[in-house]
């Protein structure tokens, strides 16, 4: 395999030259198309590290446990600082995360073995749990290995099993059985967060969920973890049963597709968004219009698809934002999702949605 130099944030790194990322996995896999949602995270570490300081004395810990060429913990490394850990159970790709922290001139703890074992070892401030697939097999792990007042990331691709594509795996794996819907992008966000809380509870740890989204063909949740068996009682009052009929979600066991039991609380902490959004302008970052378009979102659950609104009910397509000025009109919240480009939040029900939507294409006409 040959490899290229590449720069991304603050460092240069050398990676599989490969048109297809996973042509290069057995050598450090490396997808070009993540650097925007690796700028995301180095501003939201960049923010938790300003928590983190207030609360301890202690020099920050960072842990990526599946390192691949070691791009994200590098740029952690370089633009966010604290004691940073690579980890690799695949050798060549160890070897080459070695390289790339050589190249940049950056002091690491770099190790070759499997990530359940590495995070038995040790007690880490923030764990990026980054794999190639669901996140499942790592987050107890995780879980075990968190300080008392700590940070957890979680990707998972495997969004077909999340999205409802294949509500048997999701049931496997996740413990709720999801359809595809016209919320699927939310439902499959709220599904994998909620197993991340169920995870940490068992230990008498609560994760909050300060930041999350879904892109492409991945999620991404963010949030803390403390200590606090009254605090992990009190998010586990956050989850109801759902179920969902003819499109439109209903809690309780009440609908023609019970789906489970999920998290219905808050995805996001505004406030931490909006530092999260500064730290991205002041280093001059990807991903601001992501951050920002979360801290616009109302509250309100699930979104509603427009297109999919529009099809059923046999309306004109309306722009997004006019639907959301339309609704916001008539004394109703509204706003656009981060989770859907045609998807709108809002209180309003689905006859004021339909309404407002013929409004607005009469208007268009």
């Amino acid at each position: 395999m040959k490899f290229r130099k590449v720069r991304e944030g603050g460092i240069e790194l050398y990676v599989p030259d490969t048109d297809i990322p996973e042509r290069g996995r057995k050598y450090g896999f490396y997808n070009p198309e993540m650097s925007l949602d690796r700028d995301i995270s180095v501003a939201v570490l960049s923010v938790f590290k300003k928590m983190f300081s207030e609360k301890s004395k202690n020099e920050i810990e960072i842990c990526d446990p599946l390192c691949a060429t070691g791009v994200r913990g590098l740029r952690y490394k370089k633009e966010v600082g604290g004691d940073v850990t690579l980890n690799d159970k695949n050798e060549r790709a160890i070897e080459l995360a070695r390289k790339n922290a050589k190249l940049n001139k950056l002091s690491m703890s770099i190790k070759n073995e499997s990530a359940a074992l590495l995070l038995a070892e040790k007690t880490f401030d923030v764990i990026d749990v980054d794999p190639f697939g669901s996140p499942c097999l790592f987050i107890d792990s995780a879980a075990r290995s968190l300080s008392k007042f700590s940070f957890l990331c979680v990707t998972a691709t495997d969004t077909a099993t999340l999205f409802g594509i294949y509500p048997n795996a999701c049931e496997r794996k996740y413990g709720v059985r999801p359809f595809r819907c016209q919320f699927s992008k939310e439902l499959g966000t709220r599904i994998l967060a909620g197993f991340v809380i169920k995870e940490l509870a068992k230990y008498g740890k609560c994760f909050t969920p300060v930041l999350c989204y879904a892109r492409r063909h991945y999620i991404r949740t963010f949030g803390t973890v403390e200590n606090s068996v009254e605090k992990t009682n009190e998010i586990l009052t956050e989850f109801d049963f759902l179920s969902c009929d003819d499109g439109f979600w209903k809690k309780g066991i009440v609908g023609e597709h019970k789906i489970g039991k999920v998290y219905l609380g808050k995805l996001h902490d505004k406030d931490f968004c909006r530092k999260v959004s500064e730290e991205i302008k002041k280093r001059n970052l990807d991903g601001v219009k992501i951050v920002n378009t979360v801290t616009g979102e109302t509250d309100d659950l699930f979104y509603y698809d427009m297109h999919w609104v529009a099809k059923k009910y046999k309306k004109r397509l309306a722009k997004a934002d006019n639907m959301v000025l339309k609704l916001r009109e008539k004394g109703f919240r509204a706003s656009r999702t981060v989770f859907c480009g045609n998807g709108i939040k809002t209180n309003a029900g689905i006859e004021e949605l339909v309404n407002a939507l013929g409004s607005c294409s009469e208007s268009a006409a």
